[in-house]
């Protein structure tokens, strides 16, 4: 939740950012969020693995039906 005190909103100065501060902004985030960036990675990877392994059980079981 945000409060608004009454009395304390004032201007500051502008602070433009160039092309090469954005791409250097870009890259500090990406930087900082690695870890994060490689858990999500690893979990993705093993959700895959084991949506394929399900995948070719079930074939299997299909065909020994058959």
């Amino acid at each position: 939740m945000t409060k608004v005190i009454v009395g304390t909103y004032h201007q500051v100065e502008a602070t433009p950012v160039g092309p090469w501060g954005i791409m250097m902004a870009v890259a500090k985030g990406f930087y900082q969020s690695a870890k994060l960036m490689f858990i999500v990675f690893m979990v993705g990877g093993a959700v895959g693995i084991l949506d394929i392994r399900s995948k070719n059980r079930r074939r299997k079981r299909h065909k020994k039906e058959i």
